[in-house]
């Protein structure tokens, strides 16, 4: 299925392949968020007064494209939503954030996804999804609209919120037609271990690292060894307020510090990250240096509440982190 590559020449090959990127293509979910305040999340078998209930736009891979859009990606997105007014909200929004949204498909059959979303005043959260029109993303879907939208110069970003099948055979198709591939595996579960191959960076956090590492023990570097040694090129950890890690076959963890923020609403702020990791790399950003701005992007969006309304344009990285956001 997917080619081993040599370890020794994961940065190499890594830095060559982002030489030539140009576009991004999202495959991933939609979902209309409702996000619920609380002042505290409640323990197991409580019940507690919600302070407000907002609805949003939302989806990790609706979020992704939006982010890596408004910070100078040319994004376009392959999804499905309902025939409902939340699936047309979907639409208008992901337009409005210049993302090509003629790779979404509309169900008559399924709703438009939902993530329900409870967030305390520490800005922590806890999600539930229900899938609703994005399991329509099937393998035939994506072979149809992948075919005309990815080559050598195509960065395909991916998360794991449609259906698992139709994510294997995204991550072989487009290795196939030579794309660059990154992989934020959340939700998290177990992958096939010749996958790993076809994944040039993996985007975990903390947890979801532990979920697909075999690994022993809770060290960040023993866990993405372990992945890398199964073909990753790069494993990208996501550290919440520490910033981020990268590790490459060899080279330790190489730290990322992220600024210091008022943080009021972690949600979203993966998905911010991973969009501005697409669109740095895109722009050309070296690694470590897509990274950094990656980071700095997620920063942003955690001091307001929102998900796509806290994510920053261009404008506003380079005002608030300067010319070298």
């Amino acid at each position: 299925m997917f080619r081993k590559r040599s370890l020794h020449s994961n940065l190499n090959s890594l830095q060559e392949s982002l030489l030539r990127m140009k576009n991004i293509v999202v495959v991933g979910s939609l979902n209309q968020d409702i996000s619920i305040s609380v002042r505290r999340l409640p323990v197991e078998g409580e019940t507690v007064l919600a302070r407000a209930v907002r609805k949003g736009i939302g989806g990790k891979g609706a979020n992704q494209a939006i982010a890596a859009s408004r910070l100078g990606g040319e994004v376009s997105m392959i999804g499905f939503v309902g025939n409902d007014s939340a699936g047309n909200e979907m639409l208008e929004a992901v337009k409005g954030g210049g993302v090509d949204c003629s790779g979404i498909g509309i169900s008559d059959r399924e709703r438009t996804g939902k993530a329900y979303i409870t967030v305390d005043d520490a800005g922590r959260n806890t999600i539930v999804v229900d899938s609703g029109a994005n399991s329509c993303v099937t393998p035939e879907f994506l072979e149809t609209l992948l075919h005309d939208r990815i080559d050598a110069n195509t960065i395909v970003l991916m998360q794991m919120e449609i259906p698992r099948e139709s994510l294997l055979y995204g991550i072989e198709y487009a290795k196939k037609r030579n794309a660059f591939v990154i992989l934020n595996p959340a939700p998290a579960a177990k992958l096939p271990r010749e996958v790993y191959s076809g994944i040039d960076i993996l985007t975990p956090n903390e947890t979801e690292l532990a979920i697909l590492s075999s690994a022993a023990g809770k060290d960040i570097a023993a866990m993405s060894t372990d992945l890398v040694k199964n073909g990753t090129a790069c494993v990208v950890v996501t550290l919440g307020a520490e910033g981020a890690g990268i590790i490459l076959n060899g080279t330790g963890v190489r730290r990322v510090q992220a600024p210091s923020v008022n943080a009021v609403d972690t949600t979203g702020a993966g998905d911010c990250f991973n969009g501005a990791l697409a669109a740095a790399l895109a722009q050309g950003y070296r690694l470590d240096d897509a990274v950094l701005f990656a980071v700095r992007a997620a920063s942003f969006s955690v001091s307001s509440f929102g998900t796509i309304t806290s994510y920053p344009d261009e404008s506003q990285m380079e005002m608030t982190f300067g010319g070298n956001a």
